[in-house]
């Protein structure tokens, strides 16, 4: 199986259906796209806040926010990325209440905005691996998640025309610099847009026995558009048969996302996931 192919064993419906939400998410990043407008990213990261008040006030975090600038961006898009970065800085707090610091400079061309916590850090080593849809670096049990979060907000980033890392140099805890062009900019044309979200449709292999659980996954993806193909097969043998392009299963396209269900008949989830 090639590394591009993302495995993600999927455990019960709740699991399933937050999974479902989160993948629609990222799927309609730059898809489904709306009117760039001006916005003060200030407000942007108030609107973070107050979606995430409950947490806020039971870690007992405090937001430090500098002066932010004007860009033009989809509001509801750039929200999500602060407050992914800060829900993030939330989970990752480590053993005293988090702090978190928010700041932009003039670089160029673009804005270069800051997002510092003071949490448990991650290892230069991980520098890329945290922005790949499903990669984490700690256990579900510890840290809950679907391990979307950074990767949708590397495409909210990419999609407006900026880029995103995480900075190596910070001394305590983490801290991600993004970019955005400074407004005014010429945005994407409708052609640019809607060649962008062609190239973002991808294959989705289903390994799922109960009907229901298919239906419910058919259902949602048909709700919200998705254009993303989806192949279901029911037990582990078909879904290796699927991946080796084996009778019958000989044309069908590589997935590069696998949704796999943990009790699957003929061959059990753990093996499979091993083979």
């Amino acid at each position: 199986m090639p590394t591009s192919t993302s495995v993600f064993a999927v455990d019960g419906a709740k699991r399933m259906q937050v999974l479902i939400n989160d993948l629609l998410a990222f799927s309609r990043v730059g898809r489904l796209t709306g009117d760039r407008q001006p916005v003060a990213v200030g407000a942007l990261v108030d609107q973070a806040e107050a979606n995430l008040a409950d947490a806020l006030a039971r870690t007992g975090a405090t937001v430090e926010v500098g002066e932010l600038p004007m860009v033009l961006a989809e509001a509801p898009l750039l929200t999500a990325v602060f407050q992914n970065l800060l829900s993030n800085a939330l989970k990752f707090h480590g053993d005293h209440p988090p702090h978190v610091t928010i700041a932009a400079r003039r670089d160029g061309p673009d804005w270069e905005f800051s997002f510092a916590d003071t949490g448990i850090g991650i290892g230069a080593e991980y520098g890329e691996r945290i922005f790949i849809i499903f990669q984490r670096l700690h256990p579900k049990d510890e840290y809950p998640g679907t391990g979307i979060g950074l990767a949708m907000c590397r495409k909210i980033i990419e999609y407006h025309g900026g880029r995103i890392w995480l900075d190596n140099s910070a001394a305590v805890g983490s801290r991600f610099l993004f970019t955005l062009p400074r407004y005014p900019r010429t945005p994407p044309t409708r052609t640019q847009k809607m060649t962008d979200a062609f190239l973002d449709v991808i294959d989705i292999l289903l390994v799922e026995d109960d009907e229901g659980d298919v239906l419910m996954t058919r259902e949602a993806f048909e709700h919200h558009k998705i254009r993303n193909r989806l192949h279901v097969v029911n037990d582990g043998e078909k879904a290796l048969q699927f991946l080796r392009r084996q009778a019958p299963y000989g044309d069908v396209p590589r997935p590069g996302l696998i949704l796999l269900d943990l009790n699957l008949p003929a061959r059990t989830a753990l093996r499979y996931s091993r083979t």
